[in-house]
């Protein structure tokens, strides 16, 4: 038996299950599928295979279905940080449009970061009114 190690590195991206927040829902297959598609069309030096994991956001009173999708460094495919970063965020940019999302969040624990892609059409219904716009703490 061989074993295969490389330094540890995943990111998150966080995807909701609507367009919008009140629009047409889209399922973990149309999700899937779709992530097939992007997978696709990347060179094989900048493809990372990925997790879905079912997942639920919740504010107060509103409450959505959602996913987690992840990469990691995975020891049969090894890929640096960078090329895992800006394969997610590339994915992070094609499902905003794809799915008509207002946000996707990247989570980067190695880079101590969180990236928000935002949609221009963004929609602010749903903002909890206990959280302020500058800092997201309680106002």
């Amino acid at each position: 038996m061989e074993v295969k190690s490389t330094p540890f590195d995943q990111v998150s991206l966080y995807i909701g299950s609507k367009e919008g927040y009140s629009g047409q829902k889209f399922s973990e297959d149309d999700l899937i599928q779709e992530l097939g598609v992007f997978q696709a069309n990347v060179s094989q030096d900048e493809l990372c295979s990925l997790r879905v994991t079912p997942t639920k956001f919740v504010v107060k009173d509103y409450i959505e279905d959602g996913w987690e999708v992840t990469a990691i460094n995975y020891p049969r495919f090894p890929k640096s940080s960078e090329v895992i970063y800006r394969f997610m965020r590339n994915l992070g940019e094609h499902l905003l449009k794809r799915f008509k999302q207002n946000r996707i969040s990247i989570v980067l624990p190695k880079a101590d970061r969180i990236w928000m892609l935002e949609s221009e059409e963004a929609e602010e219904t749903h903002r909890p009114q206990c959280c302020s716009e500058s800092n997201g703490t309680e106002s």
